[in-house]
């Protein structure tokens, strides 16, 4: 009887720690960057942008830079949301964002975001979207971006 309760114990715990596993949006490439955070609003509808949020972090001893992204469910760019000085809030596209070593880069609404354009079929809250980031240093993170209401 003994024998038994331990290995179901045992199985259990194993079971319990692969579930457990940390936050499926965390990613980490060579170099240091680690990816944190990430969630993304939905389209309000087809043909619509949507757009991604994150946090990078740098914990390398050398600068990277965000050079590009993509996404199979739309066209992505990195773009940086900018006060007009009338009052509106325009956004402009990014060529690539630097992440110095030691740092944390935020991507975040009202700032640093990665817009997705004409988007065909809207993800629905609770689905996940493939997002590649290419870094000039630590090449390629692909990540599973939880699509969550604001």
């Amino acid at each position: 009887m003994f024998r038994r309760t331990t290995l179901l114990l045992l199985v259990l715990f194993l079971m319990l720690a692969a579930c457990g596993g940390g936050d499926a949006t965390t990613e980490t490439a060579a170099g240091g960057i680690t990816i944190e955070e990430a969630w993304a609003r939905p389209p309000a509808m087809a043909g619509g942008n949507g757009a991604a949020y994150f946090l990078v972090r740098n914990d390398g001893d050398t600068a990277d830079r965000l050079i590009a992204v993509a996404s199979p469910l739309a066209m992505a760019e990195m773009h940086q949301s900018v006060m007009a000085d009338d009052g509106t809030m325009t956004m402009n596209p990014v060529a690539g964002v630097d992440v110095p070593a030691g740092e944390t880069v935020a991507f975040e609404r009202g700032g640093l975001h990665i817009m997705f354009m004409g988007v065909a079929e809207p993800p629905a809250v609770g689905d996940t979207i493939p997002l590649t980031l290419t870094f000039q240093n630590a090449g390629e993170i692909t990540i599973d971006v939880p699509v969550r209401e604001e």
